[in-house]
């Protein structure tokens, strides 16, 4: 996985950096592209090869880059989950070892 950031001290840009790393299992990579105090964006490459710009504001996640109605998310892990199914997958997969290791 790649992972490329620029120092900032933002909010947006902070918490945007540290929802994408902890997404790292379900992303083939991400870049910090800008922030200010009001918003932060990361272009992020999805498991299928797509390529998504992501931006956090104060009204929560949302793809930069797509023709939609500029949907907003409470969390990163319910965009991705809308973008893509391979993040989904893999996302189900852990979930599943970590319970059956519970049994």
């Amino acid at each position: 996985m790649t992972v490329s950031s620029s120092p900032s001290t933002s909010f947006c840009h902070t918490e945007l950096y540290r929802a994408l790393k902890e997404q790292a299992f379900g992303i083939k990579g991400f870049s910090m592209l800008a922030s200010s105090l009001e918003q932060a964006t990361a272009s992020v490459m999805l498991l299928e090869g797509s390529m998504l710009v992501v931006e956090l504001t104060t009204r929560g996640y949302c793809v930069a880059n797509s023709g939609a109605s500029g949907r907003h998310c409470e969390t990163l892990e319910d965009l991705l989950q809308s973008c893509s199914p391979l993040y989904t997958r893999k996302r189900q997969d852990i979930l599943i070892a970590k319970l059956s290791q519970l049994s």
